[in-house]
């Protein structure tokens, strides 16, 4: 499993059959994308029919999860005017999301990764994702934060 703590193509595998299966059951077809604990893609998965423009939704939303090591909902919660953080989202190329459904995969405390989900409602994206740490959770029984 994760040596080095770094986040193998088998285990993003997992993460991304974890994701499919919610968001099949939510019947809903999304762009599921996983990255390295540098933000660089380990895999990306568009189910057929999900919308072109959650393909680089998905991946910027791991980036940036991995880039602030928290779900992107959250760092969007401080770039409105006024923020502390407002303006970041300009950042890096264009490449920084503050849209729900970015999560950190962090595995016994350090962040080995991210997931990015998109082609639902904010909602059903983050929920999407957080069922996919869930399953990656159950079928490694590697300690996985769940509660974000």
């Amino acid at each position: 499993m994760i040596t080095s703590n770094k986040l193998s193509l088998s285990e993003a595998k997992i993460l991304a059959e974890g994701a499919e299966a919610e968001a099949k059951r939510l019947g809903i077809k999304v762009c599921i994308a996983i990255s390295d604990d540098s933000g660089l893609p380990i895999l990306f998965h568009r189910m057929e029919g999900a919308f072109l423009i959650s393909i680089e939704i998905s991946q910027s939303k791991a980036f940036t999860a991995v880039a602030v090591g928290m779900p992107t909902r959250q760092i969007g919660e401080t770039t409105h005017p006024g923020k502390v953080n407002y303006g970041i989202q300009f950042s890096n190329l264009g490449k920084f999301n503050i849209l729900p459904g970015g999560f950190p995969i962090i595995v016994d405390g350090k962040v080995v990764g991210g997931i990015g989900v998109s082609g639902g409602t904010g909602e059903q994206d983050e929920q999407i994702a957080l069922y996919a740490l869930k399953y990656f959770k159950e079928n490694t029984k590697l300690n996985v934060k769940l509660d974000f």
